[in-house]
């Protein structure tokens, strides 16, 4: 096993893809799309639905003028994934199935997209290894089976970038419908994601390290600044309802693991050493494979075209968002999963060394096993979130006319997730539904509308999720003892849930007194006969 430092490609079809076309069948170049099919398809409906999943659930179930409405409140930087889903659905199915499904075919093609990017930046064997890093590279199939629009967003990015490299080789006809196109499909990515505006200014960098001719300069530079200004409305408006957003970091030095393992794993993810090991075996083929591309820069002809293209794509966006998150907490996995293209070729770009050929089909494999470890965590049915646990259970043992308050209130967006389960249930804990609020949560009814709410149904749910402690708002026990409500069941469930019903008094005064007196709600009930 070795590595030809310093030496020169070993063909030239690697080095000048334009003159040496691959084929898609013969060459295999579809393998990776396969393998990211099948990873990513694996077990794809096991994890119950996140949170986050339940907001799109929420939006795209939505009339269009209920949809138009919420972006004008909320999350409007997801806007074009909403309305895209919002069309989708419109021709029926199971609305996560579905929005699984559409993940899933946007990282296939988004392997599909870094393999070919890899074949135009050096030949077959840095395709076939770049589409299968991605494929295996855990946040793939972790992003494939979410209903979130990471997936989409790093399909869009890849292709603009491989259009951007034909373009910049001048190998188009008709090169003003294709900078059309570019500027099309770069503004539609920064309507899916805000941070693919990063991409559009490393792609200019790309530009100003390869010079072309003064003609595609231009074009290029309009097409930049014509996403740029189009995009502004979209700031604008997200800037303001940048409350919606959570799960963000201010990047910290004790953050370095998070940093490091941004395009090879998850959060949930981090204290597996397999993780991190796959991370540096990565970054490291990624270094070693840059310091030889650059010692053999003076033969190796593409060494210029690739690296202007991936380090800017790959670095620009990570930089900007540490940056940032050092005024704003504005950091988050998620976000990059759109360079994670980028740094798959640059990875493969270390890996295609290794010699004999064979050592690369053994490393890629190595990935693989180093991978399976993080599968199993993001597979598991409770990787996300126990949704689908809750829902369940309400549905068992709650009856049509009951109410429900849920704990933080945010995790009421779960009923556009499971609508049957929660069909005839009312949110007595809200003056407006989230269709009326035209938000996700709905707006909390405080004080004597609470009151009011609990006085139309028979019996309340309690879902409490473990995040939210298990500590009942001091105004809904009073609004509950005023309205004469007492604890008559509590249930435990997974990931630290809990579900309490409460019953008014006159129909719980015949249960077992210790019951009564669980919750610190005085109960009165009349003295036995």
């Amino acid at each position: 096993m070795g590595l030809l430092v310093g030496s020169a490609p070993a063909s030239s079809a690697e080095q000048t893809p334009q003159r040496a076309r691959p084929r898609f069948w013969r060459d295999a170049l579809w393998l990776p799309s396969v393998v990211a099919l099948v990873i990513g398809g694996f077990m794809l409906m096991v994890p119950q639905p996140h949170w986050d999943e339940a907001a799109s659930a929420s939006a795209a179930t939505r009339t269009l003028p209920e949809l138009l409405e919420l972006l004008g409140n909320q999350d409007a930087v997801h806007g074009l994934y909403y309305l895209l889903m919002y069309a989708i659905l419109q021709f029926g199915g199971p609305t996560l199935l579905i929005g699984r499904l559409v993940s899933l075919l946007a990282i296939v093609s988004t392997t599909l997209g870094t393999t070919m990017l890899g074949v135009r930046l050096g030949g077959r064997a840095l395709g076939l290894t770049s589409g299968l890093v991605f494929a295996l590279l855990p946040v793939s199939s972790h992003f494939a089976m979410q209903m979130r629009s990471q997936a989409l967003t790093a399909a869009v990015v890849v292709w603009a970038s491989l259009l951007l490299l034909r373009l910049l080789d001048d190998d188009l006809i008709h090169t003003r419908i294709w900078w059309f196109g570019y500027g099309l499909l770069m503004l539609a990515g920064v309507y899916l994601s805000l941070v693919v505006l990063a991409v559009v200014a490393a792609h200019v960098v790309t530009m100003v390290i390869l010079r072309p001719p003064r003609p595609i300069a231009i074009q290029m530079m309009v097409a930049a600044a014509s996403v740029f200004v189009l995009a502004l409305p979209l700031v604008l408006l997200g800037s303001n309802q940048s409350e919606v957003v959570g799960g963000l970091i201010q990047v910290a030095p004790k953050h370095w693991r998070t940093v490091l393992e941004t395009w090879t794993t998850i959060d949930a993810q981090q204290d597996l050493g397999w993780s991190l090991a796959l991370s540096l075996v990565l970054w490291l083929s990624l270094i070693v494979g840059a310091i030889v591309s650059y010692r053999s820069r003076r033969t190796d002809t593409g060494f210029a075209r690739r690296y202007a293209l991936l380090l800017p794509w790959l670095l620009l966006p990570l930089l900007g968002l540490i940056v940032v998150s050092q005024f704003s907490e504005w950091y988050a996995v998620r976000f990059l999963f759109l360079c994670a293209p980028a740094f798959a070729v640059a990875a493969a770009c270390g890996l295609v060394l290794l010699r004999p050929r064979w050592l690369t089909a053994v490393a890629i494999v190595l990935l693989f096993v180093m991978a399976i470890p993080a599968y199993r965590v993001d597979r598991d049915v409770h990787a996300k979130a126990n949704t689908g646990d809750v829902a369940a259970f309400v549905a068992d043992e709650a009856r049509a006319g009951d109410g429900v308050v849920f704990l933080p209130d945010r995790r009421a967006r779960m009923m556009a997730l499971f609508p049957r389960e929660f069909a005839g249930l009312r949110l007595v804990g809200v003056k407006a539904d989230p269709i009326r609020a035209a938000n996700f949560n709905g707006l909390r009814a405080k004080g004597p509308l609470f009151e009011r709410n609990l006085g139309t149904v028979a019996r309340v749910w309690f879902v409490r999720l473990k995040a939210h402690g298990n500590q009942m708002p001091a105004s809904y026990r009073r609004a509950l003892s005023n309205a004469s409500y007492a604890v008559s069941a509590r249930h435990s469930l997974s990931e630290g849930t809990v579900v309490v019903r409460y019953d008014r008094v006159p129909q719980v005064c015949g249960l077992d007194p210790e019951l009564l007196a669980y919750w610190p709600i005085r109960v009165d009930c009349p003295a036995e006969q």
